[in-house]
């Protein structure tokens, strides 16, 4: 493993602005003149609030606890760990996936400090939502280092010297306007695992975690209506199946879906707007926006804008890329967490951080070829296509066998995504193939310490994968260009850019929170359809 080289950049507080935010971190857009850092974005980690003293002294920042990222070896920093796992890890095993090798950007490590931090801090106050300030985590202007990355809301593939810059605020059908739609995809893979629990086998054969969760999330409150949205759509080959997944994100976005329009935030939605107006209401409400600003700002129509965006899925082949990431999850988190997680965590006294130091070495990847092994040949077929029959009660009529291709059972049998359910043994694991019954599976993990740990890392990785977000971005000048015909017979791929971005490791500790609430989601859904379907 090559050490991290940090980058100097000057560090002018004006030259950033607030772009958007998660939990873990906050993002800010480059806005002044420096050549280099143009179409460049800024990752600032977020701290528990405790620990973040905005009117303090540095030093304050010291006395914080370790964390598991500064213990591994050759790291020094959490922004180093991640860049190494994007880099090291996940662009690997992409590249193993896709012909592409443009969707992951790891990002350059850079110097920061709290002054600089300070500073900016107060700049982005006014333009961050109320909501995410009442966190417990907030933006730490303590931390030592940053994440410099590619801003994938600019088309870094469109050879034009008339892109709008960030800081272009007039939108007309005059001006050559920069698209860029984010888009969480989740779960584009149903788990057919014969490890599951008998009582939930059909449940969880039938149904996408997505929808099923739909039902959990909307009895806790964090969305005000049920969703028709289903990724298995998303990540068909069926051109209708994806229409209509966009379709009905862009009706119920839930915060998955976001339109940025010169690398501004233009469109998104989330539980807490318009909360007190009906769904129906709140349906219009959001495609009657999304229309008007992709008009106004020169598209012909939605309908145009929708079917760009599905030929740009369907021509980059990311949702496939990312499916076969996925599909690493051969076993599901029932297996996992009982013959995985619970004996490794009781061989290494209960401790995760110990298990987190060793999960992933960067130095030493011989373990990285195993994974690579479990990957499908890139010779295969494109996505596998999965029906979810959830979506169907959440009123979506586009899942039913006649609107797909390869939606038998046997394709999910013989193509391996399933990772049990009448499988072939060989497909269970292509690198420990002896292991071919699930008798030897279970035995395996509890003689075989590093086939554990293997299985363990598969299903990290998938996880991670399921919780990523894409970023399309195209410009409407080149309306001419992006033609399902065009793209069928062009390799250019100036025509739009396609990037796959929130890669971070999921940390061992949360496999315990991960198998709750699976087991909470399918014991509602099970309910729900006992008592109203």
């Amino acid at each position: 493993m090559e050490l991290t080289e940090v980058k100097e950049i000057p560090l002018i507080p004006s030259d950033w602005k607030y772009k958007c935010e998660g939990l873990g971190n906050v993002i800010l857009s480059y806005i002044g003149n420096d050549v280099s850092l143009k179409g460049k974005v800024m990752r600032v980690r977020k701290s528990i609030k405790d620990n973040v003293q905005h009117e303090s002294h540095p030093s304050f920042f010291h006395h914080q606890k370790s964390s598991f990222y500064t213990k591994t070896k050759n790291v020094s920093s959490r922004e180093e760990y991640v860049r190494y796992y994007v880099k090291e890890i996940i662009s690997r095993l992409i590249s193993k996936c896709s012909k592409h090798d443009q969707f992951v950007d790891p990002g350059e490590i850079i110097k920061v400090n709290h002054d600089f931090l300070q500073k900016v801090y107060y700049n982005i106050q006014p333009f961050r939502p109320q909501k995410i300030q009442k966190d417990s985590f907030d933006f730490d202007v303590n931390t030592q280092y940053a994440l410099l990355i590619k801003d994938f809301t600019h088309n870094h593939y469109y050879n034009t010297t008339e892109q709008p810059t960030i800081n272009n605020n007039t939108y007309n059908n005059n001006k050559n306007n920069t698209f860029s739609i984010e888009i969480k995809p989740k779960w584009g893979m149903i788990c057919t695992s014969e490890f599951i629990n008998d009582r939930n086998k059909p449940t969880k054969y039938e149904n996408c975690r997505y929808c099923m969760h739909q039902h959990l999330k909307l009895k806790e409150g964090s969305v005000n209506s049920v969703s028709s949205f289903c990724p298995t759509n998303l990540y068909s080959t069926n051109k209708e199946r994806v229409k209509i997944a966009l379709i009905n994100l862009i009706l119920n976005p839930q915060n998955n879906m976001r339109l940025y329009i010169n690398g501004q935030l233009k469109w998104f939605g989330d539980k807490h707007q318009n909360s007190n107006v009906n769904s129906t209401e709140m349906t219009n409400y959001y495609i009657e926006w999304l229309e008007r600003l992709v008009i106004e700002n020169g598209m012909k129509s939605l309908d145009e804008f929708i079917d760009k965006l599905v030929n740009c899925i369907l021509d980059s082949k990311v949702m496939d890329t990312i499916q076969r990431m996925q599909l690493l999850d051969r076993f599901d988190i029932e297996f996992i967490y009982q013959y995985v997680y619970l004996p490794l965590k009781e061989r290494y006294n209960n401790d995760d951080e110990l298990l987190q130091l060793m999960l992933f070495d960067f130095e030493e990847t011989t373990w990285l070829e195993l994974i690579e092994k479990e990957l499908l040949d890139l010779e295969q077929e494109s996505c596998i296509e999965f029906i979810c029959k959830a979506a169907t009660k959440n009123n979506d009529k586009s899942v039913s066998p006649s609107t797909t291709t390869t939606t038998t059972s046997s394709s999910l049998t013989t193509s391996g995504g399933g990772g049990g359910g009448g499988n072939n043994g060989s497909f269970i694991s292509k690198a420990f193939p002896h292991a071919n019954s699930s008798k030897d599976i279970i035995n395996y993990c509890r003689e075989d310490e590093k086939f554990a740990w293997h299985l363990l890392r598969m299903y990290l990785i998938s996880h991670g994968m399921k919780d990523c977000s894409i970023m399309i971005t195209f410009d409407n000048s080149s309306n001419q260009f992006i033609t399902e015909d065009l793209l069928s017979t062009n390799n250019n791929n100036n025509y739009y850019s396609v990037g796959i971005v929130d890669l971070d490791p999921k940390p061992v500790s949360k496999i315990p929170v991960y198998f709750k609430m699976d087991q909470q989601i399918v014991e509602l859904y099970q309910q729900m359809v006992k008592h109203q379907f």
